[in-house]
């Protein structure tokens, strides 16, 4: 039983951690979007409406995305879509920067930034316990509970609500810690308010 509560408190603390370092590199990709599209606002036309609905387009993308799961379903589209837009930013910025812009330096961070975040987003969703651990937590369940009932049965006493409140609160654990270890398939998934608010300042 020790031994079982501590696997059951390591896995769950490593899901938890795992969701919340995905938390943070959403926050972070939205802001990095957020930040090259405060400094497209600064460069004159053509380049500003350009890089401007670049951005708008690729925000809508992540936020139809996530609503799709499509990291599950479709990650290459994903990888692609990400691809296209960076390629696309990438080529307005140099134009910018040739056309002798003087928040070039700006610009090139923020870019750097935002394919960089991008990087670190996808990691951490690709992050998931490693396979025997789970086996472990599964095995360190079963056995706790086969050997509490054997337990039981020898002593002639049998006694529902300690079992019953036993399997039904490591099941709840083992379920959530799964839960969280499917980033994009689970019912815990990370929030869309940051894309959700990006997208509002875009058309507001």
């Amino acid at each position: 039983m020790a031994l079982l509560g501590l696997l059951l408190a390591f896995t769950f603390s490593m899901s938890l951690n795992r969701y919340d370092e995905r938390r943070q590199t959403a926050i972070a990709e939205s802001n990095a979007i957020g930040d090259l599209y405060t400094s497209a606002s600064l460069l004159p036309e053509p380049a500003r409406p350009r890089l401007q609905a670049i951005l708008s387009d690729y925000t809508k993308r992540r936020l139809e995305g996530r609503r799709q799961r499509a990291l599950r379903n479709d990650p290459e589209r994903v990888m692609r879509e990400a691809r296209e837009m960076h390629a696309q930013a990438t080529a307005v910025v140099a134009g910018a920067i040739a056309q002798g812009s003087p928040i070039a330096v700006p610009l090139v961070n923020t870019l750097n930034q935002l394919t960089s975040s991008h990087a670190v987003y996808l990691a951490a969703y690709r992050e998931r316990l490693p396979g025997i651990v789970l086996v472990l937590l599964l095995l360190g369940s079963v056995i706790p509970a086969f050997l509490m009932g054997q337990h039981q049965g020898r002593s002639g006493s049998v006694r529902l609500s300690g079992p019953l409140g036993f399997g039904v609160l490591v099941t709840l654990v083992i379920y959530v810690t799964f839960d969280l270890n499917q980033p994009s398939g689970g019912l815990i998934t990370v929030g869309e308010e940051t894309l959700v608010q990006l997208l509002q300042s875009m058309t507001t």
